[in-house]
């Protein structure tokens, strides 16, 4: 180059780059002067030219500067190699990842419907349990039933409103022990009965009375949860202070009705179900039929029946009239236990409570009057016989009477006749004593 020779160093490196397609090659040209033939020449021209010199040692610096930036350049493709490698790692990784995002996606799509459905269902369930709440509440409310629930410890977790017309209890006593509250109930086997309830996990029921002069019905039973696992108690009191009044209003009328039956010896009292069975039978009913009071309970009514009456069904449609028309009169021969007969007269009438509970019978014996209106008959009949044979006596008397009439009547017409003409004869007319003659015999016919 301007007629002079360089020297030129040709240095060839491999390239490469992710953007760049294929292998490339680096070729560096590093020029340098041809020192095998102008050595003295330059020497002279390096004295002569100081500034040529240092302008050199600037290249030979620049050139080694050149041969460090090659070297960082070609540990930095290094480096861009281990990182483009460890980026397409990266890449299949993300890919990988971006799959399982998406499959992901899938699965949490399929859950938020799931989870739709559920929730669905579970507003479902809440509507559901808020009404059974409302229900319960209302229910409650409405059988006025004092409950108190408590657990094994016996402090309050709930009650219901009437339970506090029993105990004193306020809201803020939830958590306390029930057996520290006072309360109306003459009831000091309380603590016992709820130790009970958990050792045998079953029901204790008991009737106790309160200090204003109700009575109620107390239930102590356990409180299993959902897992069966016994939790508590439930205590309720049932007023059955109506029930307890009927029943003391029933004994004593079980008692006046006892009382009577033994003060009416003549009369038996017996009562039956509704299958004719005896229920209850009285000492007048034991003196009349013979049979004791053992021996007829629970067995049918039909025993002191005749073995006839028995088999035409009189004992059952007894029963079906007293059904139909309020009472059944009856009065007929009787059986007693040792095989006589008995004319009883009695009247049966059903018993109900709101429905049929049976029959109550009263029997009084009635053989002698029975005898005594069957000899008055007797007598009867035998005065209407004889009244009879005399009625039939006098009208063949009549008969009798009629005939001779009849027989006596044409002589005595001839006699009248030939009277009356012997007095209107002439000759008579002057004889008085023809005369009076003729009357008497006009008398007497």
């Amino acid at each position: 180059r301007d007629g002079r020779r360089f020297a030129v160093v040709v240095s060839v490196r491999p390239l490469q780059h992710l953007d760049w397609p294929g292998d490339l090659l680096l070729v560096l040209f590093h020029e340098t002067e041809d020192t095998s033939d102008g050595d003295e020449a330059v020497a002279r021209d390096a004295e002569k030219d100081p500034l040529l010199h240092q302008m050199e040692a600037e290249l030979q610096r620049k050139d080694a500067q050149l041969q460090r930036v090659i070297a960082q350049y070609e540990t930095s493709v290094e480096d861009l190699k281990a990182s483009n490698e460890e980026l397409q790692a990266i890449n299949e990784e993300l890919r990988s990842a971006t799959e399982e995002l998406e499959t992901s996606k899938e699965e949490l799509q399929s859950t938020n419907e799931e989870l739709i459905t559920v929730n669905h269902e579970l507003k479902t369930k809440v509507e559901e349990t808020a009404e059974i709440n409302d229900d319960l509440h209302n229910l409650i409310a409405s059988t006025e039933i004092a409950t108190v629930f408590v657990d094994r410890e016996m402090r309050i977790k709930r009650f219901t409103p009437a339970a506090a017309r029993i105990f004193s209890i306020i809201a803020s006593d939830i958590g306390r022990s029930l057996l520290d509250i006072t309360h109306k109930l003459e009831y000091d086997q309380l603590a016992e009965d709820a130790v009970a309830t958990f050792n045998s996990l079953r029901l204790v029921e008991r009737e106790v009375g309160s200090v204003d002069g109700r009575w109620f019905l107390a239930r102590l039973l356990p409180y299993r949860t959902a897992e069966d696992r016994i939790d508590g108690a439930v205590l309720t009191f049932v007023d059955i202070t109506s029930r307890r009044s009927a029943e003391i209003n029933v004994h004593i009328d079980q008692e006046r009705m006892q009382l009577i039956a033994a003060s009416m010896p003549d009369f038996a009292i017996m009562t039956m179900d509704e299958a004719g069975l005896v229920t209850s039978w009285s000492a007048g009913a034991e003196r009349l039929f013979g049979f004791t009071e053992s021996e007829m309970l629970g067995k049918p009514s039909a025993l002191i029946f005749t073995p006839e009456d028995r088999v035409n069904g009189a004992p059952q449609r007894e029963m079906n009239t007293a059904l139909e028309t309020g009472r059944a009169v009856d009065e007929r021969w009787h059986q007693r236990k040792d095989g006589s007969t008995i004319f009883v007269s009695g009247i049966m009438s059903p018993m109900r409570l709101g429905r049929l509970k049976g029959f109550a019978k009263i029997a009084r014996d009635m053989t002698a009057r029975r005898q005594e209106d069957t000899t008055r008959s007797e007598a009867l009949n035998s005065a209407v016989q004889d009244a009879a044979m005399a009625e039939q006596a006098s009208h063949q008397k009549d008969e009798f009477l009629a005939v001779m009439s009849h027989e006596l009547k044409h002589p005595l017409n001839l006699i009248q006749v030939n009277t009356q003409l012997l007095l209107a004869s002439a000759e008579t007319k002057n004889l008085p004593v023809a005369i009076k003659i003729g009357r008497t015999i006009q008398s007497c016919v």
